[in-house]
């Protein structure tokens, strides 16, 4: 399955605090996941510093990194109850 990660640099307020920050959105992800990209391992990770690395060959990526990324909720089975209640 294909994902697309997103990557967008925000124009300068003007006021010259400093260069430009770039996000990376990652979409919704797994715990699992989300808990390897922190520790600096697995896909997502490997999916950051690409995407990082693409941007600094354009040039854009020049300021601060952020990278935005969501917790998939949990599924929960179904108790079934037989009890006599």
């Amino acid at each position: 399955m294909a994902t697309e990660t997103q990557a967008t640099t925000h124009a300068s307020t003007g006021d010259g605090c400093g260069p430009n920050p770039v996000v990376i959105k990652l979409g919704k992800k797994k715990r699992k996941d989300i808990r390897k990209l922190s520790k600096g391992k697995g896909r997502l990770f490997a999916k950051v510093v690409e995407t990082h690395a693409h941007l600094r060959t354009e040039g854009a990526a020049d300021g601060p990194v952020f990278v935005v990324v969501k917790q998939k909720k949990r599924r929960g089975g179904k108790l079934m109850f037989n009890g006599p209640w």
